[in-house]
């Protein structure tokens, strides 16, 4: 068991490391030290499979496909799972380590993406839930990933993480140090910092993967609606309504193409570094509601007030296009075809 005075370094030197909040540094102060941090790589064969958190969910359910077409053991572990899936599914909550501890202890568990998140309206609408799922919850899984010689973690994190900092003159890059300004973009600044500090002293891979919105066909979520139904309602006329103001400028991928990049960062076989920026289109409000009437003139765009204060749109995601081949999403692509897709299954 390591003395208290051991504890409070910790705790002192990751306050100071982090600049985190008082919530925060009050989490760290109260973990338990009694262990040692010994993590290596497992041996090829010893453990293979991949356990996906959140992997019911808008974006966990295409990655999940992708590996599965890829034939890779997965292992789905959300609080719900709505279909029937070509590979495992387990239904528990990261909170809960006990639960959590019972799937690493089951299966040979060799990596780990975490998928499973309180988005930021969300997080904004209720900080503890967020922090209690964003940082306590993979808090439990890096230390399950440190205890079972999981050799890599891949966390999906967010350009919240960035905050909105002073304009900068070329695109931000994975070096700019993070500022985050909202509760959201404050938990994924904060994992990637754990995680990287759980990476050096273990061993394990830690990867952050930050997103930018995501959207495509899937279930609505009730405070980001619009990034579904600006699929579902092509073939009607229905009405979208996009809370951004017309003329802000947003981030924006469907949700197989972050699939396709996570899968990259899944099965490399090297990776090298710890944060990596996902492939995204800068789309004017205004102009993804004319792109869609294009597609369909009888839909109807409405268009809210709300501002992108919390995350950047000038970034660079080179690094993925350098090290992976990846070339540039086409949302335009995506929404064309899903309408075609439809329209020829009636």
């Amino acid at each position: 068991m390591l003395k208290s005075k051991s504890r409070s370094f910790f705790g002192e030197r990751w306050a100071s490391l982090l600049r985190i909040p008082d919530l925060y540094f009050t989490f760290l102060k109260q973990i338990n030290w009694g262990y040692t941090l010994n993590c290596q790589p497992t041996e090829s064969g010893e453990g293979n499979m991949i356990l996906v958190t959140g992997g019911s969910g808008y974006l966990g359910r295409p990655f999940c496909q992708k590996l599965a077409l890829r034939n890779e053991p997965i292992i789905s572990l959300d609080l719900t799972h709505r279909n029937e899936a070509p590979y495992k599914t387990v239904t528990a909550d990261i909170r809960d380590q006990k639960e959590i501890e019972k799937v690493f202890d089951q299966h040979p568990i060799d990596t780990v993406v975490n998928l499973a998140a309180i988005l930021e309206s969300a997080s904004s609408a209720n900080p503890l839930l967020s922090f209690q799922i964003n940082v306590e919850g993979t808090f439990n899984l890096l230390k399950l990933s440190q205890e079972h010689s999981v050799s890599r973690f891949v966390f999906g994190s967010s350009l919240a993480s960035l905050g909105n900092p002073a304009i900068h003159e070329t695109p931000i890059t994975e070096d700019v140090p993070p500022q985050p300004t909202a509760v959201y973009g404050q938990t994924k600044a904060f994992v990637e910092k754990l995680g990287i500090f759980f990476s050096s002293l273990s061993g394990c891979q830690f990867i952050a993967a930050r997103m930018p919105i995501i959207v495509g066909p899937g279930q609505p979520t009730e405070t980001s609606a619009w990034r579904a139904e600006i699929f579902h309602k092509l073939s009607s006329k229905g009405k979208v309504q996009i809370h951004y103001a017309p003329d802000e400028l947003i981030p924006l991928a469907h949700h197989t193409d972050i699939a396709e990049a996570l899968t990259h960062l899944t099965l490399a076989e090297s990776i090298g570094d710890h944060i990596f920026h996902l492939p995204f289109e800068r789309w004017r409000v205004r102009e993804l509601g004319r792109t869609l009437k294009e597609i369909n003139p009888q839909l109807h765009v409405e268009y809210g007030q709300r501002r992108l204060n919390s995350a950047p749109v000038s970034v660079s995601w080179s690094k993925m296009k350098e090290k992976f081949g990846i070339s540039k999403p086409s949302l335009k692509d995506h929404l064309q075809d899903y309408k075609k897709k439809v329209d020829n299954s009636f």
